[in-house]
């Protein structure tokens, strides 16, 4: 298999999330002496590479080239998210023996595709504790 398509294949099996997405593309581009810019504080722009996180969900890397801005610049975007089945708040549930998580379809999946395929759950929990989230 070509390197480049082996690359894409191995970073959306280790990308089931956008969370998951956003943080091994944040290691490929530290891995590339990219810096990160936090929205709270003050730029300061020391280099060409950079990037910034929002929510840990999004990302914007930035590339300062060598020539003047009025020769052009590229912008190229995407997004992390995908069709997924979300668990809902207190998702078990009984029926003939079995439990069963209670989910709810989130984005437009084609459905058919998703009934051949092995499931799993992945992404990250979110608890109060002391009144905070």
């Amino acid at each position: 298999m070509n390197s480049r398509v082996e690359g894409l294949v191995n970073f959306i099996d280790k990308s089931m999330t956008a969370h998951f997405a956003v943080k091994n593309m944040e290691n490929l581009l530290v891995e590339n002496d990219y810096t990160e810019l936090k929205l709270e504080e003050e730029f300061k722009l020391n280099g060409k590479k950079f990037y910034v996180k929002i929510d840990d969900t999004a990302l914007l890397a930035i590339n300062i080239g060598d020539k003047k801005l009025e020769d052009g610049f590229k912008i190229i975007g995407s997004h992390t998210d995908s069709p997924t089945f979300r668990i809902k708040r207190n998702p078990v549930m009984k029926s003939a023996g079995n439990i069963i998580l209670n989910t709810e379809v989130y984005g437009g999946p084609i459905l058919y595709t998703w009934m051949d395929r092995l499931l799993s759950a992945a992404g990250r929990i979110s608890f109060l504790k002391k009144e905070k989230l």
